[in-house]
């Protein structure tokens, strides 16, 4: 298990990138990508609280035609 997947486990407040790309409908890379505009550091986890801020973004790109 990976230290984001026991960290999301121990704390439910806390996202894994895959566990906010699966809810999102999209791929890991455009989380991570997400994260890294918003200043994010998702290696250990994300908060809840950025989720929402994350899925913007997300948003944004697709409407963009961005797809990662």
């Amino acid at each position: 298990m990976s230290n984001g997947a026991q960290q999301s486990a121990a704390h439910p407040d806390i996202r894994t990138v895959d566990e906010i790309a699966e809810h999102l409908g999209v791929s890991v890379s455009l989380v991570v990508g997400a994260c890294g505009v918003l200043g994010i550091d998702p290696s250990d986890g994300v908060q809840q609280s950025f989720v929402d801020p994350i899925r913007q973004v997300v948003l944004q790109w697709l409407r963009e035609g961005r797809n990662l």
